[in-house]
């Protein structure tokens, strides 16, 4: 006998029967019994022959992998309430969100209290120019050792701490060079701001005499173990360099990207060439257009025209696209061996091999942007229940802000 979506819970060996998922691999929806135990999906199988102990009926169902959100980049002001983000990306169906920040120690504990999963991008830096004063500086050692620090403090099962470069700028060559290293050897990503110095760009020229983006192809750094974070300044040849290189992408103001412009043409090479894609937005941008998302919004800018118009780019960002970025291959999909973060929106679909009008990752681009996910989970414990924020000893954070 099929049970009731709330039987979850009740034992860690559970399968949603009869339901209908996005396939990432595929960009397609499918029907299958998704059977999970301790937090991971052990089994995506033909309906109706899961042998788990609880059997959920999942038909009027439409399951997804939990989103990847926005890389937030951390510009220090107060005016950004991470809060109030956790919450609505919480509530929107968000279960990893990325944080590029220098003040991880305030802002970890936040977040963990939250129950989400996160990666959290720690700056480093270890030049000063004179006239243009730095808040910290350090040795390459000094830095590094501060890395293995906050490693050591601040990671769990649900946070992973790994190394950034707010400045190229005010970072030497050694010490872009190391942190890769590190991130390398542990098996992480190290992201960049492909600033070329900005906002001291002719300090930068002056320097190296090139763009950031060809200084860290010199390095050597360009591979898939960095995330080159990017806007829409970069010069044609700096987009070819990065989409003829390893690295994967974040682009910033992805509410600003559409159709047929030179920045989504490099994403769709990369996406193509299997790597990843993010979406990110600086902390102190302006938001108070329609197209954007305000301070306390996930992905509020999502119900744009201009953004449905690539909702499939946007919807691989927030999923395969965007595990792959982080380096997070469990997560963003839906496969045996997946950790069981999901989400699920009521909503019956057309069976198996029907035709649609629209493409279903468009579809589903269409859900994340108008409708809220009625369940949301993280390594299969209840996020979001009933549209409703799930308190508990787990998270407390979430029932209090509920």
């Amino acid at each position: 006998m099929l049970s009731h979506l709330n039987q979850i819970g009740e034992t860690d060996h559970w399968a949603i029967c009869h339901t209908r998922y996005f396939d990432t691999a595929e960009g397609r929806f499918r029907t299958a019994d998704i059977e999970v135990r301790g937090g991971e999906v052990v089994a995506l199988g033909p309906p109706g022959r899961a042998k788990a102990a609880v059997l959920i009926d999942g038909r009027g169902m439409l399951f997804a992998p939990g989103l990847i959100g926005e890389l937030i980049v951390d510009q220090g002001d107060d005016c950004f309430d991470f809060e109030a983000y956790i919450r609505d990306a919480v509530l929107h169906g968000i279960t990893t969100i990325s944080l590029f920040t220098d003040r991880h120690a305030s802002i970890v504990p936040e977040v963990r209290r939250s129950g989400l999963r996160a990666e959290i991008y720690c700056g480093h830096r270890n030049r000063s120019i004179e006239g243009y004063p730095v808040s910290a500086t350090s040795e390459v050692r000094q830095a590094v050792d501060r890395y293995r620090s906050d490693v050591h403090a601040l990671e769990d099962d649900l946070i992973s701490v790994s190394p950034g470069i707010s400045s190229q700028l005010f970072t030497s060559s050694s010490l872009t060079i190391r942190l890769h290293e590190l991130a390398k050897a542990d098996g992480k990503r190290l992201l960049v701001n492909v600033d070329s110095g900005r906002p001291h760009p002719e300090l930068f020229h002056d320097l190296y005499a090139c763009s950031g983006t060809m200084l860290l192809r010199s390095l050597n750094v360009l591979d898939g173990n960095a995330i080159a974070v990017i806007d829409s300044t970069l010069s044609r040849r700096d987009f070819d360099i990065l989409a003829d290189s390893g690295a994967h992408v974040c682009v910033l103001d992805g509410g600003n990207l559409q159709a047929g412009s030179k920045v989504t043409g490099i994403l769709n090479r990369i996406v193509r060439s299997q790597r990843g894609v993010l979406l990110g937005r600086s902390s102190g941008a302006p938001l108070e257009t329609a197209d954007n998302a305000i301070s306390s919004q996930a992905f509020g800018w999502a119900s744009s025209q201009r953004a449905r118009q690539i909702g499939d780019l946007i919807v691989d960002a927030m999923t395969r696209g965007g595990s792959t970025a982080l380096g997070l291959p469990t997560l963003g999909r839906i496969h045996a061996g997946a950790s069981a973060d999901l989400l699920a929106f009521d909503l019956t679909l057309p069976a198996d091999g029907d035709t649609n009008a629209v493409p279903d990752a468009r579809l589903l681009f269409d859900l994340i942007a108008q409708k809220r996910p009625r369940f949301v989970m993280v390594a299969g414990e209840w996020r979001v229940k009933d549209y409703t924020l799930a308190g508990g000893a787990a998270h407390p954070a979430l029932a209090i802000m509920g």
